[in-house]
């Protein structure tokens, strides 16, 4: 049974610092983003759920679960150090 649950459940953690997008619980219609963010985990809560910041650095009114929660590698506002220089087109 427990081989069975193991299967079809990931346990899901992200460590402070890290970035994630949340799922939007109210769609305003089909073509409207699903995700919301990037957001920036704050801390895990002893219930599992995370805390997050925006990109205004102003907490969320509320906590999400780890299964509303996409991992991003990069913040998008977060420049890179890497840089290209076409030669020729």
């Amino acid at each position: 049974m427990i081989e069975k649950f193991n299967r079809s459940h990931r346990i899901l953690e992200f460590p402070p610092g890290s970035y994630v997008m949340a799922r939007e619980e109210l769609s305003d219609g089909k073509l409207s983003p699903k995700y919301q963010g990037p957001l920036k985990v704050i801390t895990r809560s002893s219930h599992g759920t995370y805390t997050l910041l925006d990109a205004t650095q102003q907490e969320l009114p509320r906590n999400y679960a780890p299964e509303q929660l996409k991992r991003v590698t990069q913040a998008l506002d977060t420049p890179s150090d890497e840089s290209y220089e076409i030669e020729a087109i």
